[in-house]
């Protein structure tokens, strides 16, 4: 039908029309509320309602010209949603108060833009372009642990029910090559391994991450490069820190 599609459209449209393009547009979606929530370049973020098949709300983001990069929900029906920007801010909104009001709290602990950001009991975990990590204590308020990659990350995965974070890097070889790493952490800041490109196990050259995901239950990662290659790591990669 022309007439549905084109009013999808001109709806959906303003959430990508600010003078950043590149933002992309970061969805999330509340199974418990039959919620989808959208952010990118535009100053609000728009709460869908699935179920009735309209728009609930808009909730300004009070982040300025700042574009929103990346969002999480937090556990199993919190309508509670954490907010990275390109500002390097982190903003949680309650979706279950007007919008004026549903702005909660802000962090500012990055001073580039936020990769990823993931809410996980009392935590909140984000990573920064920089190569920063941060795990914020939402009881709080506070930051109590900042890791440092010393590379640039192009992408951060949090396992759900295990205290474990990725990391996917670059940095620039003194050739003038683009190396990349692949960084495991636990919680608490300890770098449980790095698998890198000259590794001896590496069947062959790590091409820059562009995405990953940890297994809902079981210590597995899938990783997904710029050379269209998946790969599928397991416990035993992560726990590995010496050539065997």
């Amino acid at each position: 039908d022309p007439g549905f599609v084109n009013k999808s459209v001109n709806t959906v449209s303003p959430l990508s029309s600010a003078s950043n393009p590149r933002t992309g547009l970061s969805v999330v979606w509340d199974q418990s509320s039959q919620k989808i929530l959208a952010g990118g370049d535009a100053r609000h973020i728009r709460v869908w309602d699935a179920a009735a098949e309209l728009k609930a709300m808009d909730i300004p983001t009070g982040a300025g010209p700042s574009a929103v990069s990346c969002m999480s929900l937090g556990h199993h029906g919190s309508q509670v949603v954490a907010v990275g920007f390109t500002d390097g801010s982190v903003r949680t909104y309650d979706t279950r108060l007007s919008p004026s009001d549903a702005k909660v709290k802000t962090w500012r602990e990055h001073s580039q833009r936020v990769v990823n950001v993931t809410m996980k009991y009392n935590q909140i975990i984000c990573g920064s372009e920089s190569g920063e990590v941060r795990v914020i204590d939402t009881k709080t308020s506070s930051a109590p642990l900042a890791v440092s990659t010393g590379h640039n990350l192009t992408t951060l995965a949090v396992h759900p029910n295990s205290d474990i974070f990725a990391c996917g890097t670059t940095s620039r070889h003194s050739n003038g090559s683009t190396v990349s790493n692949l960084m495991v952490y636990n919680t608490n800041g300890v770098l449980l391994n790095t698998i890198k490109p000259q590794d001896w196990l590496m069947t062959h050259r790590l091409s820059p991450v562009t995405c990953m995901t940890f297994h809902k239950h079981n210590v597995l990662l899938g990783v997904g490069c710029i050379d269209l290659n998946v790969s599928v790591y397991s416990m035993s990669d992560f726990t590995m820190t010496t050539k065997r």
